[in-house]
């Protein structure tokens, strides 16, 4: 398919955004196992994804990870989060948020799709299986320094699949993808989200951190995942999270 040209904020253009991206998932290479996940190595244009990365906002332009999205100590001291939203688009120079407001669009439009690209679970998983009307589509712009870390969970239970588009083209980057873990014990399953002890599991998977490149799983009872130390704690570690989630139990 011919990638589109710079974005402009048209339904038409917004279309042709979609389709390429949908056209690329179907591509994408899918495991059912240990859980649900996929890795693509160029979602979006290649013209589009350089106007994001220009775009991008600087780390001063975030907050502090709230206390109420997680209780990850690490979060909280090396994570900077900006929530696409009214508030924070009008906080943006009008470029960056003409540019995010169709970024947003893009998100919302393309959620159920991500989610139905991804393998059914097993029959031995948990999950939920919601009508579309139900979903809810979340876009988060992070920036990560120093020791960030998060140890292996499964992720909240209003998540229904979190895609990870990571935004850093620096090569030196590339072993910091997210981490899929088994846990050493059969048995281990979990709905709540907790974060277990990194020495209780083995890491089996671990994403290639280039840019453009997009990670994404289902939420399950066994969806491990996470997050080694930043090793390399002068470069910023850029990443747009798109979770799609249970509508009465959304968190912005």
């Amino acid at each position: 398919m011919h990638a589109p040209a710079i974005p402009q904020k048209t339904l038409g253009f917004l279309d042709e955004v979609a389709a390429f991206s949908q056209q690329k998932l179907e591509g994408s290479t899918r495991n059912r196992e240990p859980f649900p996940h996929l890795y693509l190595p160029k979602l979006l244009p290649k013209a589009f994804f350089e106007e994001l990365c220009r775009l991008y906002p600087t780390s001063e332009c975030m907050e502090s990870m709230p206390a109420r999205r997680t209780g990850n100590p690490y979060a909280h001291k090396y994570r900077r989060l900006l929530n696409l939203n009214d508030e924070t688009l009008s906080a943006l120079t009008p470029e960056q948020s003409r540019f995010w407001e169709f970024f947003l669009q893009f998100a919302e439009r393309i959620g159920p799709s991500m989610l139905v690209a991804l393998p059914k679970p097993s029959a031995d998983h948990k999950y939920l299986t919601i009508p579309e009307h139900s979903l809810k589509t979340r876009v988060d712009l992070w920036a990560d320094h120093g020791g960030y870390q998060i140890s292996p969970h499964t992720d909240a239970p209003h998540k229904l699949a979190t895609f990870l588009l990571y935004c850093s083209p620096n090569p030196e980057l590339a072993r910091e993808g997210t981490s899929i873990f088994v846990p050493r014990s059969r048995d281990l399953r979990c709905w709540s989200g907790k974060q277990w002890p990194l020495d209780e599991f083995h890491e089996v998977f671990r994403a290639h951190y280039g840019a453009n490149c997009l990670f994404g799983f289902r939420k399950t009872d066994r969806s491990f995942h996470g997050k080694y130390p930043v090793a390399i704690s002068t470069l910023e570690r850029r990443t747009i999270a798109i979770t799609v989630q249970v509508k009465e139990g959304y968190v912005a």
